[in-house]
């Protein structure tokens, strides 16, 4: 038998062109791309806290005292006789440092779930630590809890907002307004962002 000989083929043309990529080309593009991005900040609306939720936490100011007698007495009472402070504000120190936003509530506040509320508006990333369901609910670490924020804040209502490990306040008391000042000032979002929550 002879060899044939090879018949020559039309070479027929590629859809996309072969193209040689480093194994890490997605980071390699990434960088460039970061040179020509104009960063602009994708604007976000946040929803506003309820306004006749938001003087009522307000006028909760009126009953400070009162809630702090009833707070030592729940802690002392629930933790039969005493707590070891030092570990309850540790484990307050590590949460508050744990997330880029932390706000302790309890499940049934109404300051609590519009102040949630308004967290989730932005999109942010938090942890929620919830003492218990409302006040006269909490249970041995809720109360003492409560107890060691009011000594750290000076507030000893619910919520406590922390972002970037700052106390904020509360949905409307405690810092310049709390939340619902930070939202009014159109401060949240800044603040957010530079505690990288955002």
């Amino acid at each position: 038998m002879t060899p044939r000989a090879a018949t020559p083929r039309a070479a027929t043309p590629r859809a996309t062109p072969l193209v040689m990529m480093p194994k890490d080309a997605q980071g390699l593009t990434d960088t460039f791309a970061s040179f020509f991005s104009t960063n602009a900040e994708v604007p976000i609306e946040v929803k506003e806290p309820n306004t006749a939720i938001s003087v009522a936490g307000k006028a909760m100011a009126i009953a400070r005292p009162v809630f702090a007698v009833e707070a030592d007495l729940q802690a002392l009472l629930t933790n039969l006789g005493g707590y070891d402070e030092a570990e309850v504000q540790a484990e307050i120190a590590a949460t508050i440092n744990s997330a880029p936003v932390v706000i302790y509530t309890y499940g049934l506040s109404p300051f609590s779930t519009e102040a949630l509320a308004t967290l989730e508006s932005t999109g942010c990333k938090f942890q929620n630590v919830e003492l218990g369901l409302e006040w006269f609910a909490l249970g041995a670490r809720g109360s003492s809890t409560r107890v060691e924020l009011r000594k750290r804040t000076g507030q000893g209502s619910l919520p406590h907002i922390f972002i970037g490990g700052e106390w904020v306040g509360g949905l409307s008391t405690g810092a310049d307004g709390g939340l619902t000042g930070l939202v009014e000032r159109d401060e949240l979002i800044p603040m957010l962002r530079k505690a990288r929550a955002l």
